[in-house]
């Protein structure tokens, strides 16, 4: 990889927001909190980033969230120092946060894609409770009550890893392949698996739900991941389905925690 030595930022750069996956990398690049393009997003390999585009955008900074094994985030920072030479700050999750509360004793131990999805519901509606639901790798589900009251969450394997451990446990499911997932009963041994994952998933996010609904509380449910699309048929509440919601939350961080804001405020 050859630097390009002009890839120096402006003076109303852009930061560049990055989520590190546990397999795949989203970005956008944002001025103040806002996007100023659609997100982007692939399978992470450092050979394959967008180094010409990030370059040309010429970011004052790069604000990083990654839950991904230490060695993968310290080759990415290495790469971002090797190629954009800016300012690298990691997102990261604290006790308390301009009016936001986390539950875990120890804040250091919950995911940094969790908090930011947390802080992006919170900033759109601070009086209302939320169900953070990311549906991925893992299935993520965290409860935010109004006033900023993070109250903890839930994890469990996402979709195909449910899959994936269901056949490991029994292979000769195995030679049944993929299914076509739905709400109700199956009529195949292929499509039974692939609807009992989803329908399993369903009850999480419904369990969660009905305990919130029968505190008097009427939560938002807030999706993401990359199988929101194939949960959000099947979730009959005030849904909002964001594919990018980790990235709007480390857009929001970034922002109100820099000392001094970028110039393209809201």
């Amino acid at each position: 990889m050859t630097v390009d030595p002009d890839c120096l930022p402006g003076a109303r750069a852009p930061r560049l927001l990055i989520d590190l996956g546990n397999t795949r990398l989203k970005w956008v690049l944002a001025s103040g909190r806002e996007f100023t393009a659609p997100p982007g997003a692939m399978p992470f390999d450092l050979g394959r980033l967008p180094w010409d585009v990030w370059c040309s955008a010429a970011p004052a900074e790069v604000v990083i969230a990654s839950v991904a094994p230490d060695p993968a985030r310290d080759a990415l920072l290495d790469a971002l120092a090797t190629w954009l030479r800016v300012p690298v700050r990691s997102a990261r999750v604290e006790a308390e946060w301009q009016g936001l509360w986390c539950a875990y004793r120890n804040p250091e131990k919950l995911g940094i894609d969790r908090w930011l999805a947390v802080i992006a519901a919170h900033d759109a509606d601070p009086a209302s409770a939320a169900l953070l639901v990311s549906a991925g790798t893992a299935l993520t589900v965290d409860r935010l009550d109004p006033g900023g009251r993070h109250r903890g969450g839930v994890i469990a394997p996402g979709l195909a890893a449910m899959r994936a451990g269901l056949v490991a446990a029994a292979p000769g499911l195995a030679v049944h392949g993929p299914g076509e997932a739905g709400g109700s009963m199956a009529t195949n041994s292929a499509d039974a698996i692939a609807s009992g994952c989803l329908q399993a998933a369903l009850g999480l996010i419904r369990h969660a739900v009905q305990d919130m609904l029968d505190e008097g509380l009427s939560p938002s449910v807030w999706l993401s991941g990359g199988d929101a699309p194939l949960l959000a048929p099947h979730l009959a509440y005030d849904l909002r389905l964001r594919p990018a919601l980790v990235l709007e939350g480390l857009a929001i961080w970034a922002y109100r925690s820099a000392k001094t804001p970028s110039p393209d405020v809201d």
